[in-house]
């Protein structure tokens, strides 16, 4: 029963990091259905219920908080908040560490794996804009170019939560 619940959340994590990487958001419905599994699967452990429920909420809560914190200074968007909360109920208090610093890892590999493909796509970037300003100046349209210009680098989180994860069960 246990396995089955695990393929399922193992599931549910992989869609959502399809999900974060095609439309750059995270849906509530699939956090919840995690949280649900997850519930059924603290409900079968043979651990405790008290003691594995505990656990869960104690690393649901520093979790959340965590990301609470990054999200204020605008590091982690709102959908990664939830999903990192929905992580520390899954891994519970005493894999908390050993999770976070997986996460951190996988995190930094991606991240540097986006800036090389955004360093990579830059020559396209300025194509973009030289042909858009062009269009202006010949007395085109304005909507061509619908890049943005800020300069920030938007990395879905998690595909990077999934690996991260996957590296924390397999070392």
């Amino acid at each position: 029963m246990n396995t089955y619940m695990m393929l399922v959340i193992w599931g549910l994590l992989i869609v959502i990091a399809i999900f974060d990487l095609k439309e750059n958001r995270i849906p509530n419905k699939y956090l919840l259905l995690i949280i649900f599994f997850t519930s059924m699967l603290k409900l079968t452990s043979q651990e405790a219920i008290s003691t594995s429920f505990i656990n869960g909420f104690l690393g649901a809560s520093i979790m959340f908080s965590g990301a609470l914190i990054l999200h204020l200074i605008k590091a982690l968007a709102p959908g990664d908040v939830k999903l990192l909360g929905c992580i520390g109920y899954l891994v519970g208090w005493g894999n908390l560490t050993t999770t976070s610093y997986w996460l951190v890892i996988a995190s930094g590999m991606i991240a540097a794996l986006f800036g090389l493909f955004m360093v990579a796509g830059e020559g396209a970037i300025i194509r973009s804009k030289k042909d858009y300003y062009l269009s202006l100046f010949l007395g085109g349209s304005s909507n061509f170019y619908n890049g943005d210009t800020s300069g920030k680098l938007r990395m879905p989180l998690a595909p990077s939560v999934v690996v991260g994860l996957a590296l924390s069960h397999y070392f």
